[in-house]
């Protein structure tokens, strides 16, 4: 029971608010590549804590196990754009 907000056009989004969550944080990410990366982690941790909230509830084992794959791939991410912020000096 998920509406699509997605559109045939990549990064275009039929729902208003991620459309401007979408503009902002490609915005923020063209500042630079410290910026990106920061945009990077901010996108994980959203993502982490989206997937850890839905998985104290959802029922469906397929679920439970796409949830917690989407999340370690997330964690994976979340470290590599860590690390690539630490070794330019930034430490979240």
């Amino acid at each position: 029971k998920i509406t699509d907000n997605s559109t045939n056009n990549p990064g275009e989004y039929t729902n208003t608010h991620i459309a401007e969550l979408y503009n902002q944080l490609i915005a923020m990410g063209n500042v630079s590549v410290n910026e990106a990366l920061k945009v990077g982690v901010l996108i994980e941790q959203t993502d982490i804590a989206d997937l850890q909230k839905e998985l104290l509830v959802v029922e469906n084992a397929s679920v439970k196990t796409v949830y917690t794959n989407l999340m370690a791939g997330s964690n994976a991410h979340l470290k590599a754009f860590t690390w690539n912020l630490k070794i330019r000096g930034i430490v979240l």
